[in-house]
């Protein structure tokens, strides 16, 4: 909505300079004295009429092709919502009775799964719509894919259909959504695994641990088996 205004603001600050030029020449025209006789004034006069004549003609087709855009727009919006708005209630339908679920392509063999992934599929489809429409920034939409992506069930989701958003060419903002989304999915990956790498050490350093108290033991227990050798044998 902030671009449609946008453009009528701009319309309106086009029109206004060849308003104000048609106004003036109407007020030097109304100077002229009926016996004024100065032909050549007249014709400047008709001459500057002409120049806002054109310059208004140009500046309507301008206002005529980007009302016509925005109305374009307008009805690509509406439709989109109308869409939603019916795959919406579907799907709302399909989770409260999940063997429905197969029918929209997801595994219903375990329909926790299925139920996760099909909201999922509505909270991202309202993403991409509210990006693709300026109601969305894409600041907002890399704030909430952070805290998003820490989610399991939205993890998996991704993990799955990040091809589909990806291949997705209908519009240039649809594919700028799914480069940020994957972005950030890229990096909670990168995130995740970092975090897992310091426990390594860990797991090494309590490893080298345990064999170093059996070779320990091992060693004691010879230890003492060769005493007891040589005690029996001084005996």
């Amino acid at each position: 909505m902030g671009r449609f205004r946008a453009a009528r603001r701009y319309v309106a600050l086009a029109c206004l300079p060849a308003g104000l030029g048609v106004a003036g020449a109407w007020v030097a025209a109304r100077s002229l004295s009926p016996r004024d006789t100065h032909w050549a004034r007249l014709s400047e006069i008709g001459q500057a009429f002409g120049v806002i004549s054109a310059i208004i003609s140009a500046v309507a087709l301008v206002a005529v092709s980007v009302s016509l855009r925005i109305q374009r727009r307008q009805a690509r919006v509406a439709q989109l919502e109308a869409v939603l708005a019916l795959r919406s209630q579907l799907l709302q339908f399909a989770i409260r009775q999940p063997r429905y679920l197969g029918i929209w392509g997801f595994d219903s063999s375990n329909r926790q799964r299925a139920r996760e992934a099909a909201y999922c599929s509505m909270v991202f489809a309202y993403l991409k719509m509210a990006f693709t429409v300026d109601l969305l920034t894409e600041l907002e939409l890399r704030h909430y894919s952070r805290t998003a992506f820490a989610q399991p069930e939205v993890e998996r989701f991704w993990d799955h259909a990040r091809t589909v958003y990806l291949n997705d060419e209908s519009t240039p903002k649809g594919q700028a959504f799914a480069q940020i989304m994957d972005g950030q999915f890229a990096e909670h990956r990168r995130a995740t695994a970092a975090a897992r790498q310091p426990g390594r050490p860990r797991e090494w350093a309590v490893t080298g641990l345990a064999l170093g108290v059996a070779a320990l033991g091992i060693a004691a227990a010879r230890r003492k088996n060769w005493r007891t050798r040589s005690r029996t044998r001084h005996s």
